[in-house]
Parts: C-alpha cells; sequence; structure tokens
C-alpha cells in the first residue's frame, strides 16, 4: 500500500495526503495529478460553484464559513512518504483489508484514497479539479467544514459520519441520472452486507437515507463532460456512529443487538470500502444492461410503493400513488382513473414532495 504525504508548507491550507491499495495505482495517481495540477504535490483550490450565503462550519473552532471562504480555500494533496495527515483518524490499512476482501479481483473503484482530519467538503476537491484525479479516485475526510448537499445546501459532518466523494466515467447520457440511484443502493446493500441484518434504513427519493423519521445520509453527484466522456463526482455521507443531530447506524445496530455491550459496531473504514465495491458492481450491471437490472431491488430498498401524494394545481389538489420510476429516472404515478403520470420536482422545494409538478406519461 502507498503512503502518505508531508504536511503542506501553506499556512491554512487542508492537508489530503494519499494511499493506494497498491504502488502501481499510487504511481497512476500521481503521474494524473501531475499532468494536471502541474506538480506531484501540490495545492487546489475548493470551490463551492453557485453557492450562497452562510454554510455551516464544523470546524473544531465552531463558528460560521461563507461562500467566500470556502471558495478562496485550498487543499494540499501529497503523495509519497508514510505518515498521518495532520490527525486523520481514518485508518487506511483497515480500509485496504476491507476493500480487498469485499469483492472479487481488483477494486478500480477506492483503489486510491485521498484522506484528510478537516476539509471544507470532499465534493468540490473532486469537481472542480476533474482532470487531477484518476478514475476511481474516493476523497474522505474526519470532518468537513461546509460540506455541500443538494442545491448548496449544507450538510452537517461531525466526527463519526462517513464523508466521501468519488470520480468515475460515464459514457452513457441516458442512463446518467440514474447513477445517484446506485449509490443509494449500494450503500443500502453494504449495511445488509456489514451487518448480516436489515437496520431499516431506506432511499427518500431522490437522494436521501433515512431510518424512521430520521435522516440518516444522502448523496450528491455532479458531472461534467468532454470529448464525449462524462466525469461524475459521486459524493455521500452516512452517520456512522455520530448519534447528533438526528441518530446514525451504530445506534441502529445496539437497538437491533439488544443493546449489547459486546456487539461488533461498524467503522467507516468497513462502511466506505463495501460501499465502493457494491457500486462497482451495480455500476458493471447497469452499464451492461441498464437500470433496468436493478429497479426492482432498488424500489424494494426505498420508501414510496404505493406512497400517495396530492399535488396542488391551479387551487384545486390531484391525489396520486407512486408506482414506480419512469424510464428518465422521475417518479411514476397514476391517479384515480388508471392514467399514469410523470413526477418533476419544481426545483424550489427543500422536500421534493412538497413541490411536485406533473407531465402526462404515455407507455
Amino acid at each position: 500500500m502507498g503512503g502518505a504525504g508531508a504536511p503542506a508548507q501553506e499556512s491554512g491550507v487542508d492537508e489530503v495526503c494519499t494511499a493506494a491499495v497498491a504502488p502501481a495505482a499510487l504511481e497512476r495517481a500521481r503521474v494524473a495529478y501531475a499532468a494536471a495540477a502541474g506538480s506531484a504535490e501540490g495545492s487546489l483550490r475548493v470551490e463551492r460553484k453557485g453557492a450562497a450565503g452562510k454554510a455551516a462550519s464544523l470546524s473544531s473552532a465552531g463558528g460560521d464559513a461563507s461562500a467566500e471562504d470556502v471558495a478562496a480555500a485550498r487543499v494540499h494533496v501529497s503523495f509519497g512518504s508514510s505518515g498521518q495527515a495532520g490527525g486523520c483518524e481514518f485508518d487506511t490499512s483497515a480500509y485496504f483489508a476491507t476493500l480487498q476482501q469485499s469483492g472479487d479481483g481488483a477494486p478500480r473503484i477506492g483503489a486510491v484514497c485521498h484522506y484528510a482530519a478537516v476539509v471544507p467538503s470532499t465534493q468540490p476537491i473532486i469537481y472542480n479539479n476533474m482532470g487531477a484525479f484518476v478514475d476511481g479516485a474516493v476523497v474522505v475526510a474526519d470532518v468537513q467544514r461546509s460540506g455541500v448537499g443538494r442545491g448548496g445546501n449544507a450538510w452537517t459532518s461531525p466526527r463519526g459520519c462517513l464523508c466521501a466523494t468519488f470520480v468515475t466515467e460515464w459514457h452513457d447520457g441516458a442512463t446518467l441520472p440514474h447513477v445517484q440511484y446506485v449509490i443509494s443502493l449500494a450503500v443500502i446493500r453494504a449495511l445488509r452486507t456489514l451487518t448480516s441484518r436489515d437496520l431499516g434504513v431506506r432511499i427518500k427519493w431522490p437522494n436521501d437515507l433515512y431510518a424512521g423519521k430520521h435522516k440518516i445520509g444522502g448523496v450528491l453527484c455532479q458531472s461534467t463532460y468532454a470529448g464525449g466522456t462524462f466525469r461524475v463526482a459521486i459524493g455521500f455521507g452516512v452517520n456512522v456512529s455520530n448519534e447528533e443531530p438526528t441518530t446514525c447506524v451504530n445506534a441502529l445496530l445496539r437497538e437491533a443487538t439488544g443493546g449489547e455491550s459486546d456487539a461488533p459496531l461498524l467503522s467507516r473504514e468497513a462502511l466506505l470500502a463495501a460501499t465502493l465495491r457494491e457500486y462497482e458492481s451495480l455500476e458493471a450491471r447497469m452499464r451492461e444492461r441498464g437500470f433496468q437490472a436493478l429497479e426492482d431491488e432498488y424500489t424494494a430498498s426505498w420508501l414510496h410503493t404505493n406512497q400517495r401524494v396530492t399535488l396542488l394545481e391551479a387551487g384545486s389538489s390531484l391525489r396520486m400513488v407512486i408506482k414506480g420510476l419512469t424510464p428518465g429516472g422521475y417518479l411514476l404515478a397514476e391517479d384515480a382513473s388508471g392514467e399514469r403520470y410523470e413526477l418533476h420536482p419544481d426545483g424550489n422545494s427543500l422536500d421534493f414532495f412538497q413541490g411536485l409538478v406533473r407531465k402526462k406519461f404515455y407507455r
């Protein structure tokens, strides 16, 4: 396995170190970074494209970080020598051990791991610097000061939360919207595999993970396009051991095991490795057969089968029942007369189900 890099020299620059499942993977990552960033060890700017207003800061000092502060932030990515990234608690040895044990063959997703104690957000590190990161590389941090959610919303990421972003290449624009569903399903699969039980975590369309009434995780996918290839930054966060601000996986696990003191708890390292392995397997199936090959499993893992929704249109209400997904990845709903509709978010509501608009669906 590759090691981590030396501390950054610039004051106020967040240090990101790099490890890999094998020396050859580390060298490929170093070469790609050097070609894109101009040096094998250097700083990248972290920006919040389109962000506005305040973003919650979860640094040890507390307080708020403005969008301008985040836009001015830089991270220093280093390769080569051994050591931990500024006191980072993420154990790369445990992570790579699980990554290699969790699937057949050498992994592509997650084979290179960039890790840090604190960063503004893992998402813009990759999304705004796509060319600097080799296909499959993942960035993980103990704490995000200004985590990014859908629509630029702040994502609370205290210690104990798994917060990571990885990059993958995609060529089919028709199935690109389904990538967010694949990573959500991968998290569900990983939780079931690692705990050997159903903890009741379900998908809230399109990109949240819930345990009962409590949000326990979420995903965010952003892409760039050049030369016939989409590069997709896939970010996800899961509350693993932090019971605040909602609940966490290990709290659910303790409850499921009757509070046994010796019951094994889940680690961020194991969940990240298992999720990336599950994602890589699911991604391969979708490349070959489309999202239809995964849709039944996806809808069996979500909250919405036969859910009743009410749309408010022109002062009147229209009741519908959710039946699944359309080929475009939107909600498929049916009214009392059997007419089918594709439901889209209106883009104005924080809760997709409070702002749905319909489009007649013929099939």
